[in-house]
């Protein structure tokens, strides 16, 4: 052990990772927690009442853990004043790394395979075959209007473009 506690984190990290019975033992069910802590995933739910769905509330959940969301939201420094702080909103990441796979067409076997990736996800979390294909397909079809309507990263390298203080 050492002092510094971030270099404890890091290790006791590492070793969860590592302790395969223990991931065996636990099994699906930190995830299932932390879907049910979201709100819950419809694909595994017959029982889902989209009326109680709330947009802000899991915006705001996911905000905690990761940046792939609706809106990427930050504070960083300002590009024309150093001295200052700014929040800066941009557009978001998306799930694949790129906005041209989304763009090549419902047929592109890069597509196909994420697509089919998400299925055998949710299928294998024990989601209704018919129900899951649908879903994944709105997944799918909702990601490529985002990619259609993001800024393709050639067009974002002139940070005097981009710099657009409100």
């Amino acid at each position: 052990r050492t002092a510094i506690p971030a270099i404890n984190r890091v290790k006791n990290l590492y070793r969860s990772c590592i302790n395969e019975t223990r991931i065996a033992e636990r099994g699906l069910k930190p995830l299932e927690n932390f879907l049910k802590e979201l709100g819950g995933w419809p694909m595994l739910e017959n029982t889902y009442d989209p009326t109680k769905f709330n947009m802000m509330d899991l915006l705001v959940k996911l905000r905690l853990y990761s940046n792939l969301v609706l809106i990427s939201c930050s504070v960083t420094t300002d590009d024309k004043n150093s001295e200052k702080r700014i929040i800066a909103f941009d557009q978001p990441s998306l799930a694949m790394p790129g906005r041209d796979y989304y763009l090549k067409g419902r047929n592109d076997r890069m597509l196909k395979a994420y697509e089919q990736l998400a299925i055998d996800v949710a299928k294998f979390m024990g989601g209704d075959d018919a129900q899951v294909k649908q879903q994944v397909s709105d997944m799918i079809e909702f990601e490529i209007k985002l990619a259609n309507i993001t800024t393709p990263e050639e067009e974002r390298r002139d940070s005097e473009s981009m710099y657009n203080k409100m």
